[in-house]
């Protein structure tokens, strides 16, 4: 038996305690002294009283590095820490075993017991969370055979926290005292697959935040493949352990955790499949203010979103003010570089991106996207809100049709100099180049594939408005098909079927209007039997117009379809140059223009809206697109955001009401106080505008778009049902976000138009008290969402658009085109929007003077002449001596006009070759 002396206390080396809880975590605590220097003192990590006793235990101490005793009986260990125990019979014979054993040797206090828990690890994937504000993947989930983590996905981000541990070093409070030669290594480390062992062990990087107290382990899901590949399942459980060594200048403490994760292949069998692929399609509706996606999951159609709970506004009782399922489709860069390095085509892994949230500053933020970017808009007069707008796109659908008109586009990253150029090609992109569209449809493919959904989704259909000619749908559709595909696993993104072709498809079949067709018919528009209902969709969304006009009906043996019903398309209509976000710009430039004198006198800039023409004065203030001019662009945004947005989006009489409307900033009932940019970009503070007539300005320019919608609908039932046809046999369903507007549905149920009809918002409205089913938004059919359920429903449908088309692949012309007549200057329409024959028509005499034509064209209504552009081509083959100066045209695509020359008694033939060279593009 060891005497209990100083030199005899001291040859305790090291302690180990190895226990597993009944929930089967074995964690392991460690103290040893360093430099061959005993331990002065043992600490026991946790309280006697509150540790719960545990499935196994082992109490490990080295006298020497050779000599040890072991305890793996839990109520002996608590008899020798702390010299208790409640049995008089079993103390006696604790108290002999102790005497028997080195322990007889340590004195009474020799052990320091802890009043607390050991401290306990938590560890969760934050991927989702950093990327969107997504709630973490806690670890239970990870483990779970039915979420997990996906192999050959990228990087994924654990945050591991020890709670506990730092008061346990340190102390607490005002006691919390952290030593000058304290060191703190981590480790991460995979050792078994299966409980088998790993042949090389091999670790991830780790990071330690010391605001967060946090260690971030970085995945790198790449390599678990690999490790996979000889197993038959089709998850693998991975175990390993999270170490922390403490190391003190005499002694160290050890704290170690068992990490277990279920990671999922995602290769593909010999037939091009795996578990995790559902062949459901996602519909996408890709808008101009926001986006929105929608597959069938388990039987019923549901929303994805971008916008994690963190980053929606809410209101005092906290409720979401906010819809998170109605996308916002903008992006804020932050941090150039950072987001380039990874976004980069250099990077063949799924680009790692760091969201602007409340817990990440813009410092650290690469990007923001969504209702936080809304939210900066209304820090537009502030100078580090003007510094984010200046990095803010929006409206992405635009930017093809902007780029195909010569407007150049760039950004301005919050951080830094650089200027960055937007293209809407994928192989143009650079350090200097950036493709926004193929980004956010990154972003819509990681929120969609999100491992906590369990589900790769591998089919994409994207709609598209009806105005935009094919070469920008296409630039479009392989934008976001860039950007969903790198947003797939990469065995999935590379897969093929068994006929050897790829698995992946985006696909851009339906316009906007018809693909909400689907949102209503067999639901708020039924058929009895062997019934047929006319109907009608009036889309005003945040940058187009789209209408569509047909009939459902009843499917017939003549038909010779599978379904049992059909949806005929009449007509198809609209604008690209009408939409919200666009009404609100011409509403801030009426406000502008209003103003002259002012606006002339502190010589501020802004930017022409899409279809106005310039006026005269303003002494050059103007600029003829948005996007071209830094501060006339900052001036529009202020306008729209301060005054035009809120007046546009009030419900009732505006001028009346002026200053509930605007708030503070309107003085009295017909102004406004607002800061704008001078031509030499300083602030012009406090200027007070006049803010007079919206009401009758929003009513005609609503009915501008009612009186386009109107005329459209005649002409098509018209065509089809001649004399039967009547405007109140016609259901009338409106769409899109601006449907919203007050004038819509106040203009349409005017006599004039549509007084009597059938009028309904798809879905019945978003109020409560019309939707009071009890579901959550991530379910509910709106305006602004029936575009992306309704295409989910169509192929429920046999969709006959034979009588819009020009032939199978080609939409119906886009354009009223026509000339000026000489004789009354009234336009004369030679080729009709929606036209589809192909036959040669006579037009107007070329101007031989110049050798040109002498065309106008638009592709808005009629009635709106100052939509109409001209159409002057060069005529290179007019030949003065051959008497040939009659225009002759003929359709050659939805955009694209043949021409040839003749004379008013002889034309050319319509079985004539199509000449490439005399083919007129329009815009």
């Amino acid at each position: 038996m060891m005497s209990s002396t100083e030199n005899e206390v001291r040859r305790i080396m090291k302690v180990q305690l190895r226990f597993k809880a009944k929930s089967g975590e074995e964690n392991v605590y460690e103290q040893e002294g360093l430099q061959s220097k005993p331990l002065e003192k043992i600490m026991i990590p946790f309280s006697l009283n509150a540790f719960n006793e545990p499935e196994e235990f082992q109490f490990v101490v080295w006298e020497s590095q050779v000599s040890q005793e072991t305890i793996s009986d839990y109520d002996y260990f608590k008899y020798i820490v702390s010299n208790d125990v409640d049995d008089e019979t079993k103390a006696k014979e604790y108290e002999m075993q102790k005497r028997n054993s080195i322990f007889a040797a340590l004195p009474e206090e020799y052990f320091e017991l802890q009043e607390n828990d050991f401290p306990k690890m938590n560890y969760c994937d934050i991927t989702e969370q950093e990327m969107f504000g997504y709630d973490s993947i806690p670890a239970n989930t990870l483990l779970s055979e039915n979420v997990g983590l996906w192999a050959d996905s990228g990087l994924r981000k654990l945050e591991i926290n020890i709670n506990g541990l730092d008061e346990q070093l340190h102390g607490a409070g005002a006691q919390r005292k952290v030593g000058s030669d304290e060191k703190i290594k981590a480790a991460f480390y995979w050792d078994k697959i299966e409980g088998e062992d790993i042949p090389k062990h091999f670790e991830e990087k780790i990071r330690y935040n010391e605001a967060t107290h946090a260690y971030y382990v970085f995945l790198n899901t790449n390599k678990y493949g690999a490790l996979m590949q000889n197993q038959n399942t089709v998850y693998c459980k991975f175990q390993g352990r999270f170490t922390l060594h403490v190391s003190r200048r005499d002694y160290k403490y050890v704290y170690s955790y068992p990490v277990e994760i279920c990671f999922y292949k995602t290769g593909l069998n010999e037939k091009g499949k795996n578990k995790l692929i559902d062949n459901n399609p996602v519909s996408i509706d890709f808008g101009t203010s926001s986006t929105c996606a929608a597959v069938k999951a388990d039987g019923r159609a549901k929303l994805f979103t971008l916008s994690g709970n963190g980053k929606l506004e809410r209101d005092a009782d906290n409720k979401a003010v906010d819809n998170k399922y109605e996308n916002p489709t903008n992006v804020l860069i932050y941090n150039w570089d950072e987001l380039y390095k990874q976004w980069s085509q250099d990077n063949h892994n799924m680009p790692y991106f760091v969201t602007k949230s409340d817990s990440v500053d813009v410092d650290c933020a690469d990007y923001d996207s969504g209702y936080t970017v809304q939210d900066v808009f209304q820090e537009v007069d502030e100078e580090d809100g003007r510094r984010k707008m200046r990095a803010i796109l929006t409206q992405l659908k635009m930017i093809p049709y902007l780029l195909q008109r010569d407007v150049e586009k760039k950004v301005y990253p919050y951080k830094g100099e650089t200027v960055i150029k937007i293209t809407d090609s994928i192989d143009e992109e650079s350090d200097s180049k950036f493709n926004p569209i193929a980004f956010y449809g990154y972003l819509l493919g990681r929120a969609i594939n999100n491992p906590s959904g369990h589900r790769i989704y591998t089919k994409y259909n994207i709609t598209c408005p009806v105005k935009f000619d094919n070469e920008v749908k296409e630039k479009i559709r392989t934008s976001l098909e860039y950007g969903l595909m790198r947003a797939l696993p990469k065995n999935i993104r590379k897969g093929v079927n068994q006929k050897g072709k790829s698995i992946v498809s985006v696909k851009m079949e339906n316009s906007e209007p018809v693909a909400c067709i689907g949102a209503f018919v067999g639901k708020q528009l039924k058929l009895a039997a062997n019934t047929a209902e006319k109907f009608a969709v009036y889309d005003l969304g945040g940058g187009t117009m789209d209408f569509v006009y047909g009939v459902f009906r009843e499917a017939g043996e003549e038909d010779n379809v599978e379904q049992d019903a059909v949806i005929e398309i009449l007509g198809l209509g609209g604008d690209s140059s009408i939409g919200g976000e666009k009404l609100i710009h011409k509403l801030a430039y009426k406000i502008y223009k209003d103003n002259r004198e002012k606006i002339e006198e502190n010589k501020i800039p802004f930017a022409l809206p899409d279809g106005e023409l310039k006026p005269d004065g303003f002494d050059g203030l103007i600029r003829e697109n948005y996007g071209a001019d830094d501060i006339a662009d900052a001036n529009v945004n202020i306008l729209k955001e301060k005054i035009a947005g809120r007046l546009f989006k009030y419900s009732d009489d505006i001028d009346n009401n002026m200053q509930n409307v605007l708030g503070e900033i309107a003085p009295d009932a017909s102004s406004a106080i607002v800061t704008l940019k001078n031509v030499d970009n300083e602030e012009v503070s406090d200027l007070e505008l006049e803010v007079t007539g919206i009401d009758d300005f929003l009513e005609e320019k609503i009915k501008e778009t009612v009186v386009n919608f109107a005329q459209e609908m005649d002409a098509a039932f018209t065509k089809e049902f001649g004399k039967d046809y009547r405007r109140e046999d016609v259901h009338i369903f409106l769409a899109g976000n601006a449907s919203k507007q007050r004038y819509v549905l106040e203009t349409m149920q005017q006599e004039e138009f549509f007084n009597g009809a059938d009028i309904q918002r798809i879905g019945k409205g978003t109020d409560e008290e019309e939707n009071d089913d009890g579901l959550s938004a991530e379910y509910k059919i709106n305006e602004k969402t029936a575009v992306a359920f309704g295409q989910l429903d169509l192929s429920k449908y046999y969709v006959d658009d034979s009588r819009i088309r020009i032939n199978a692949d080609l939409p119906p012309f886009q354009f009223h085109v026509g000339y000026r007549d000489s004789k009354n200057d009234e336009f004369v329409c030679v080729i009709a929007k929606n036209a589809t024959s192909q036959d040669w028509v006579m037009a107007n005499p070329i101007d031989t003077d110049n050798e040109c034509t002498q065309l106008e064209y638009t592709g808005s209504s009629v009635e709106q002449r100052d939509s109409f552009k001209p159409l002057q081509h060069d005529i290179d083959d007019y030949d003065e001596d051959d008497g040939k100066s009659r225009l002759y045209l003929r359709i050659n695509s939805e955009d694209t006009l043949e021409y040839r020359l003749g004379t008013k008694k002889e034309g050319p033939q319509n079985d004539e070759a199509v000449d490439e060279s005399k083919l007129i593009k329009l815009k």
